[in-house]
């Protein structure tokens, strides 16, 4: 019997189609901007499929946008079996906008007019990086060299960052070899920044730290926090391995502005206690981003 084609198994619900659409489209123009007005009149690249893209373009004069379609129909097929297939057809959308948007944006390569190369380089970075960040956020991605990661992920076992990593270092060094050491080097000082503010999308801008804190006097010390920093605290049981006694553990999440006192209050009550901090990349729940969807 043929199976029913399943619209959420594709595309997922009204909400998300809406959402992951719409973000594919800004997110794409942020991408195509930058790799047009900044990237190949500078001779710079961007990562994965579109980096080879540009370097067809500079050397033959043959549209990026169009080849960067034409690169990545044979990488969906060869992704086409082992992949998710909401993540593929999403992939293949964004392929497709991001190919439209470049060769809608290709006449504003005659648009950039200074000659400042690190300049093009850092701002280039920043467009690619929240056009990439805002795909991410979203679940889609650019295809190409991500598809090709998460295949050998999936059959070879290979990290996938470690595959990205060494297929952009082929492509850096082909742009090193052809348009100078220069312009490579360039290029990757705007795939550090694209990455770095890709992240940053991804995670948010609004930082959160998380707090563990090993005290005996755990519950003066967990009602001084509550109390100055108003915050809620979490006492933890625990067993210390050396010590083979019962700890207690507070654990908090604070923003970074918070630390200081955080350190100062703890220190005021007992100069023995023992403090770790961390990053926290997303937190949702009361007092932080997104408290009043729980």
């Amino acid at each position: 019997m043929k199976k029913k084609f399943d619209r959420y198994e594709y595309f997922g619900d009204n909400e998300e189609i809406f959402t992951t659409i719409t973000a594919i489209i800004i997110g794409c123009m942020l991408s195509s901007f930058a790799i047009n007005f900044f990237f190949i009149p500078n001779k710079l690249l961007a990562g994965g499929v579109g980096g080879i893209s540009i370097i067809i373009e500079l050397l033959t004069g043959l549209p990026a946008g169009i080849m960067l379609f034409v690169i990545n129909l044979p990488i969906f097929l060869f992704g086409l079996k082992e992949l998710d297939k909401k993540f593929l057809v999403y992939a293949f959308i964004t392929t497709f906008v991001l190919s439209a948007t470049m060769v809608l944006f290709r006449p504003m390569q005659k648009l950039n007019t200074f000659d400042d190369i690190l300049i093009s380089a850092i701002f280039g970075g920043v467009l690619n990086g929240i056009g990439m960040g805002v795909l991410f956020r979203h679940g889609a991605c650019q295809g190409g060299l991500d598809i090709v990661a998460a295949v050998c992920k999936k059959r070879y076992n290979i990290n996938i960052g470690s595959a990205l990593m060494a297929m952009n270092g082929i492509i850096i060094s082909l742009a090193s070899i052809k348009f100078g050491v220069l312009k490579g080097l360039y290029t990757v000082l705007s795939m550090f920044v694209a990455y770095q503010v890709l992240d940053k999308v991804q995670t948010g801008f609004d930082a959160t730290k998380s707090v563990l804190i090993i005290s005996k006097d755990y519950e003066k010390l967990s009602y001084e926090l509550m109390n100055k920093l108003e915050r809620g605290a979490t006492i933890i049981d625990s067993y210390g391995a050396w010590s083979k006694s019962d700890l207690k553990i507070i654990f908090m999440l604070v923003k970074p502005r918070e630390i200081v006192d955080v350190k100062k209050i703890t220190n005021s009550i007992d100069r023995n206690a023992f403090i770790t901090i961390q990053d926290t990349n997303e937190v949702k729940g009361r007092g932080f981003k997104g408290g009043d969807n729980f």
